[in-house]
């Protein structure tokens, strides 16, 4: 200790950073034998225990407990304070959860593969600010099931973050940095990869193999762009070296005799002569090294996002992310087109199944029952509405093109869209339009015991079209004129 406070004073006079040891501290490891007051006795730097925080990052000689991340899920708490969402509306709290969710936890998740349990500690930070401006929120005010509205938008989703498989993605670039960067000093180190980022990362890369010696044998994808151990998965699970490099695995037919043929069968011969024809064909290389190409992206570069968007493959596509998210509206009147296109606005229906208050008929009518096909469509106030709305737009077939008993909120938008005119783009800016009046003028007799007529309200939608054409929807101004 003698010495390296020496170090730190010669250094501190050669450059004229003095180190504070005072403020210093060290992190004993392994020294319970070890008389640290005695050792420590000319170096007045303050004992801590780990787990310690360096760069930012927690480190603990053991697993990480709940207690030792708690500091980051404060800090996503007071970033979310829930008086923050009271000034904003839901497409405002959607940006503002985001914001969080793409700028905290993301050093954290490089580095480490953090616990179940806080990806779903922010995930409920963040589903309370979204559905209630509150630090939690129970079921019943979520209108949205959170896994579809992490989903992207393209699916149907809000394009919130899902940290799991973001988490999973950006630890992604480990193995990436294996491969391209063997230089960086942490590589030969355990990376905080498990087997399903492994599996992963050889489904998204291609490698084309040379000297065999970075290429796992059964894991990479080198065979004809895929890894031996789906093309011959019983012999996979026969061998008892899974481990092996392509080059070793090849060496003096290593492979074959790795093979446990205790209960071979006749599906266990059928593989492992398709494998030995697929692997009699390859040449090493052995002055060149293998490379490796990522097959999801033009480049062939990792890019985080790519990594993460692969993971919804397997979601069903939706029919409304077009109507929805590729036309021109405010983002509140496009949050409501969301929910509305998914039936999940709070409706008289709705609201019945939770058996919370409601008024049962339609307020705009007033006869049948509230649905939100009903109010948005089908109502006779509302038809007026879509009536005049057809002169307005110059659209003539318009009303034909709504039809009548539609199942659902999203046949009747679909349907809508897909009438004759000049700017199809433009009727879907003028469709969220027209139905979003058509809500509010709802939720005035609901709330407020205010009603205005058909001709008022078309007369506030004309008005706000205009606001609307100002603030850049052009297509909604080619067409009406």
């Amino acid at each position: 200790m003698e010495g390296l406070a020496s170090i730190l004073q010669s250094f501190g006079v050669v450059s004229g950073l003095v180190t504070n040891v005072t403020k210093s501290s060290i992190a004993p490891i392994q020294c319970a034998n070890i008389n640290l007051e005695e050792i420590l006795a000319n170096f007045p730097a303050t004992t801590t225990p780990f787990p310690i925080k360096y760069l930012g990052l927690p480190l603990s000689l053991g697993r990480l407990r709940r207690v030792d991340l708690q500091p980051y899920i404060d800090k996503a708490v007071a970033r979310l304070s829930p008086w923050k969402g009271k000034f904003l509306n839901r497409a405002g709290c959607t940006a503002l959860v985001k914001s969080m969710l793409s700028s905290m936890p993301i050093f954290l998740l490089v580095a480490l593969k953090a616990d179940k349990g806080i990806l779903k500690a922010f995930a409920k930070i963040s589903r309370g600010m979204l559905w209630a401006c509150k630090e939690a929120v129970s079921g019943g005010k979520c209108k949205v099931n959170w896994q579809k509205v992490c989903r992207p938008k393209e699916l149907g989703g809000l394009g919130v973050l899902d940290l799991e498989r973001f988490s999973r993605a950006l630890r992604l670039r480990w193995l990436w940095y294996e491969w391209k960067a063997p230089e960086k000093p942490w590589v030969g180190s355990e990376t905080p990869n498990d087997a399903s980022d492994l599996d992963l990362f050889n489904a998204a890369t291609r490698v084309t193999i040379r000297n065999g010696a970075n290429a796992s044998f059964w894991s990479s994808s080198w065979l004809h762009g895929a890894p031996p151990k789906d093309l011959a998965p019983l012999i996979f699970k026969a061998s008892k070296r899974k481990n092996r490099m392509v080059q070793d695995a090849l060496a003096d037919n290593n492979w074959i005799l790795d093979i446990a043929v205790d209960a071979f069968t006749a599906d266990h011969m059928e593989q492992y002569v398709h494998l030995w024809e697929l692997l009699s064909d390859i040449q090493l290389h052995p002055d060149t090294e293998d490379s490796i190409t990522w097959s999801l992206t033009p480049n062939g570069c990792y890019s985080a996002s790519s990594a993460y968007k692969v993971q919804f493959l397997a979601s069903l596509p939706c029919q409304f992310g077009n109507i929805v998210w590729k036309t021109w509206a405010p983002p509140k009147c496009r949050f409501f087109a969301w929910l509305a296109v998914q039936n999940r606005l709070w409706t008289a229906d709705r609201l019945a199944k939770r058996g919370w208050p409601h008024q049962p008929t339609c307020q705009l009518c007033r006869t049948s029952p509230e649905t939100a096909q009903h109010i948005l469509f089908e109502c006779r106030f509302s038809r007026r509405i879509w009536t005049a709305a057809a002169s307005w737009l110059s659209c003539p077939d318009l009303i034909s093109s709504i039809g009548e008993g539609r199942p659902k909120v999203v046949d009747y938008w679909l349907a809508v869209s897909k009438s004759t005119t000049s700017s199809p783009i433009g009727l879907r800016s003028a469709i969220t339009l027209i139905t979003w009046e058509i809500w509010k003028e709802r939720n005035e007799r609901v709330f407020n015991n205010k009603s205005s007529l058909p001709s008022v309200v078309m007369h506030k939608i004309r008005e706000e079209g205009k606001d609307w054409i100002l603030a850049g929807a052009k297509n909604l101004a080619e067409l009406v004129g």
